[in-house]
This record gives C-alpha cells, structure tokens and sequence, in this order.
C-alpha cells in the first residue's frame, strides 16, 4: 500500500508499505503538505497537495502529481483550488477540489495524461472523500453537517446522480468495493465505524477494533479493506493503519461419487413353441 501525509509540517511524505510490514518513501516539498493519494491497479500513483498560505498571507493554490509505474513524477494540470482527494484507476483520475470554503468544492474527472477534463460535479455541503468505483461511477462522502445527516452521492459518466442518505454518521470518508458498495470510514456518535453499504441502505459494521478516529478507507481487489486512524492526544498524536481481510471462501463440498449400478447376472430359461 502508499500513503501520503506531513513531513513536520514543511511539505509531505509519501511512504510505501510492503506485506511484511517494511515501510520506505520520500519527501516532496508540499507547503500544503500531502492530501490525498491514489494508486492504481498497474501501480500508477497520484498524490494532491493543498493549497497553502504564503508569509504574505496570500493563499497558493495546491496541485495534483502523477507517478506512472515506471518512476518519474510530473504534475497534472488541472484548474483546481484546494485539492484533498482523488481516486485514480489508472487511465482517468477523479480529484475532489475542497475549494476555499465558499460552497465552491467541485469534483473533476480528467484524463490522467493530457489532465483534460471529461465531467465536472458540484453542489456538495462538505465533501471529504472520493473513489471511483469498477464501473467507472464516482463515489463522494458529503458530510452534511447542517441537517445533521451525510450522505454518499454516486455519479455515473453520463451525469445521472443518487444521493445515499446516511443518517447519523460522522461520514469522513468513503471507497468502493469490488461490487461498487459504498464502504464508509466515519463515527455515529463518538463510537468510529467502518461500514459497509447495502443496495438499500442498511450497514453492515466491519470488525475493526482500536481504530480512534479514521481518517481515510480503501479496498483492495479481494475487498480487503484498509483505514488510516490517528491514536493519542491532538499534540501528540500517532499514525496508523490497519488491514482486514475477509476470510476466504470456503471450499465446495465435493460431488459425491455416484453408487455403481450392480451388474445382474443372466437368466436362464426356456422357451417352448407349439405347432
């Protein structure tokens, strides 16, 4: 897995995380520090950097970076303000722009090389979190804060939009499974909770225990599920993630061999004929 965040407060850090736990990475330099990252399937990544405020006090935008898999990193351009999120599936990618706080936060779909934009969605309360699910349908968490509600709103390609009322729930942020179900990290209450979806929107919690406060979700292509969470005091707080994996399906029974059909032996007789 990769994950993005500060570096001390001077930019970011983008860290990798092998299966046996070894972790390796880099800085970059982020005034913004990193926000959101992406990786897809053939190991292309995509980081955000939010916008930043200057010692003059003037407000920089952020930006969008791609890493093709073979090393080289270059910005996307893309006209976005305050870039917290995104989602990538490797030829296309889906940034959440977080705007300036001005009920101006957008969502764009662009193309991952040229960074030409396809579709552009707005009209969200608070967005938090984005994912782009296999059927190439946008996922975005809105946390609804003014009417006590958040939601997940799901856009397909040609604009058709349905909003997911999730009533309650803290919502910070959502991934899609490998079904397209929504899977939510967030809070009811001051309990954290990660979610699950259904058609008709009834939640399935997931196991997850010692999680704090979750601060991002993902799923992985056998649907295992992936949350970031901070751990401690607002000062001294620590990072980390933790991994479920659903357990494995279990074997089907074999057929059973059918019985062997038992031989009779032949019947003698005779046959008589009259004239």
């Amino acid at each position: 897995m990769v994950l993005v965040g500060l570096n001390g407060g001077t930019g970011a850090r983008i860290t990798y995380i092998g299966t046996d736990g070894t972790q390796w990475g880099f800085t970059v330099d982020a005034p913004g520090g990193g926000s959101g990252i992406a990786r897809a399937t053939d190991g292309t990544i995509v980081y955000t950097v939010g916008s930043s405020l200057s010692p003059t006090g003037e407000v920089a935008p952020g930006w969008v970076t791609g890493i093709p898999p073979g090393g080289g990193a270059a910005q996307i351009s893309l006209a976005v303000h305050n870039p917290c999120d995104v989602a990538t599936d490797g030829t296309e990618l889906v940034v959440l722009d977080c705007g300036t706080g001005n009920n101006d936060a957008q969502v764009i779909r662009a193309d991952i090389t040229s960074g030409d934009t396809t579709q552009t969605v707005t009209g969200f309360v608070q967005p938090r979190g984005v994912d782009l699910d296999r059927a190439g349908n946008i996922l975005i968490a809105d946390a609804q804060l003014g009417d006590g509600n958040s939601a997940v709103v799901t856009v397909g390609r040609d604009g058709t939009r349905t909003e997911t009322v999730v009533p309650g729930f803290d919502l910070l942020d959502v991934a899609a499974a490998t079904d397209g179900s929504p899977v939510l990290a967030g809070a009811e209450g001051n309990a954290p909770r990660i979610v699950r979806l259904g058609a008709d929107g009834t939640r399935t919690v997931l196991p997850f225990t010692g999680v704090v406060y979750p601060t991002g979700v993902a799923v992985g292509p056998e649907d295992a599920v992936t949350v970031s969470y901070l751990e401690g005091s607002s000062t001294t707080s620590v990072s980390r993630v933790v991994k479920l994996v659903p357990d494995p399906a279990p074997e089907p029974e074999p057929e059973p061999e059918p019985e062997p059909t038992p031989v009779l032996p032949p019947i003698f007789g005779s046959s008589g004929s009259s004239e």
